[in-house]
């Protein structure tokens, strides 16, 4: 990280659209005052015809 090298970890939501394909990363993290570690909103820009044929992913909790 002291080296400007970017890591993210626990990557969630519906990555197996994008795995093994090439895209433009973008994550927004919270800014905290000498944190090392903070809660990303990652996002992955893809052309919608570039992605991998796979299910949504649908998110039960939340629902009775």
């Amino acid at each position: 990280m002291k080296n400007g090298i970017v890591g993210w970890e626990n990557v969630g939501g519906d990555i197996a659209k994008v795995v093994g394909k090439r895209c433009i990363l973008s994550g927004s993290p919270i800014r905290r005052y000498m944190g090392d570690g903070s809660i990303v909103r990652l996002v992955a820009f893809i052309d919608e015809d570039d992605m991998n044929d796979v299910p949504d992913r649908v998110y039960t909790y939340g629902t009775s």
